[in-house]
């Protein structure tokens, strides 16, 4: 009982594992969503539309993974390590030049899924396609 009860201050006391343990209840809260979101969109709409509607989710989730090319890891150590020596404009300039990357890489994504899925006939309804390209822009910028 001793044990647990002085892992337990230490760990409340630790700020990185508290940080550790938010990001992972915003995991598990995101995954979560996710979940009942599939299971509301199956239950709502016809097998056809429910398999196109993964397919896309998919699709998108994976180019997103492609656009942002590592950055979130360059940002985060980047910041760490220039915040840690007190250089602070190069901590803001490299969050900027991250930023910058990402939504570039995105739009760039956004614009070849619009492009492509028009040219190949993938989807019927351009405002299908609109959603999934706003879809991958918004995974992007949240990573």
């Amino acid at each position: 009982m001793r044990i647990a009860q002085g892992v337990s201050s230490r760990f409340a006391e630790a700020e990185i594992a508290q940080g550790a343990l938010v990001a992972f209840l915003i995991k598990l809260g995101g995954s979560s969503l996710n979940i009942v979101m599939f299971t509301i969109a199956a239950r709502l709409i016809g097998p056809v539309e429910f398999g196109q509607f993964a397919i896309w989710f998919n699709l998108v989730s994976f180019l997103a993974i492609i656009a942002l090319c590592g950055q979130e890891t360059l940002i985060v150590r980047s910041w760490s390590e220039y915040i840690h020596q007190h250089r602070y404009d190069l901590a803001r300039g490299a969050i900027l030049f991250g930023l910058a990357v990402c939504a570039s890489a995105a739009l760039f994504w956004a614009g070849c899924v619009a492009v492509g899925s028009s040219l190949a006939g993938w989807a019927s309804s351009p405002s299908f396609v609109g959603a999934a390209c706003l879809l991958l822009v918004i995974v992007c910028m949240t990573k």
